[in-house]
């Protein structure tokens, strides 16, 4: 973990470009590979490298010049108005610094330009996603549903969803 003292260089975020891909890949493989619920984190990453897909779309911080995070988002399929958000991986020497709130931001901004109405996450609602739970409470996402014993026993699937205002 990086030291209070580190230098804090602007953070912008932009799409991910062909020549990302690398950085991308070694930043979210070890994480998604790390998670119990990896099957669709993986096919949903896959798409945003591929392009062109409405339903799973990326955006990337960067920090200092270098990537440091991702956000895949997109439209639900088959929906109107219906956006979520699937996938935030930040770097573990840049975390605690505002750039998963800052990604979040930038793909709820991304998905209230295309006019959806709310966005959903759905997510184990198991203790080690807590810290992404907290996130996503903090960036006004509420808890809509749950559905018990969804991924396993004692662990259910959580709902979030966030309306936005004049989607």
């Amino acid at each position: 973990m990086p030291s209070a003292a580190r230098h804090r260089g602007t953070v912008t975020v932009r799409a991910p470009r062909a020549q990302d891909e690398p950085v991308i890949r070694a930043l979210t493989f070890p994480e998604i590979e790390r998670s119990s619920y990896c099957v669709s984190l993986r096919s949903a990453l896959e798409a945003v490298l591929a392009g062109a897909d409405p339903e799973s779309r990326g955006l990337v911080a960067i920090d200092d010049g270098r990537l440091v995070g991702i956000v895949v988002y997109g439209a639900i399929a088959g929906s109107v108005g219906a956006g979520r958000l699937q996938l935030i991986v930040i770097d573990r020497d840049t975390r605690m610094r505002g750039i998963a709130t800052t990604l979040v931001h930038a793909a709820i901004a991304a998905l209230g330009a295309e006019g959806v109405r709310f966005i959903t996450v759905e997510l184990p609602d198991d203790p080690t996603l807590s810290a992404l739970k907290q996130l996503l409470l903090r960036c006004r996402f509420s808890v809509e549903a749950t559905v018990a014993d969804y991924f396993r026993d004692g662990v259910d699937l959580a709902i979030l969803r966030r309306d936005l205002a004049g989607g």
